[in-house]
């Protein structure tokens, strides 16, 4: 997936969550699976773990099927501008 960070502003940013975990975890952490660019949010004191950001609907959704072979409960958050919003 290509990092579109510069060009996002005010579009929503879709990203698949896989896991949460109540403490940081490190980026070689054996929960991510072999994972790599696992990104990270806070929300309420708990890390929340998010693989792939695209600005497609529809690739975050083929991306989901694809994670959710090794993360069962991985679904999609969307951002806005950094922050969390509804889709």
């Amino acid at each position: 997936a290509t990092r579109t960070k510069s060009n996002a502003t005010g579009k929503i940013v879709y990203k698949v969550q896989i896991l949460t975990s109540d403490k940081k975890l490190s980026p070689g952490s054996k929960l991510f699976k072999g994972y790599k660019n696992v990104d990270c949010f806070i929300e309420k004191g708990i890390y929340k773990y998010t693989y792939g950001e695209t600005t497609s609907f529809d690739s975050i959704r083929k991306l989901r099927r694809r994670v959710a072979k090794d993360f069962k409960d991985a679904f999609i958050v969307a951002f806005k501008d950094g922050k969390k919003v509804k889709y």
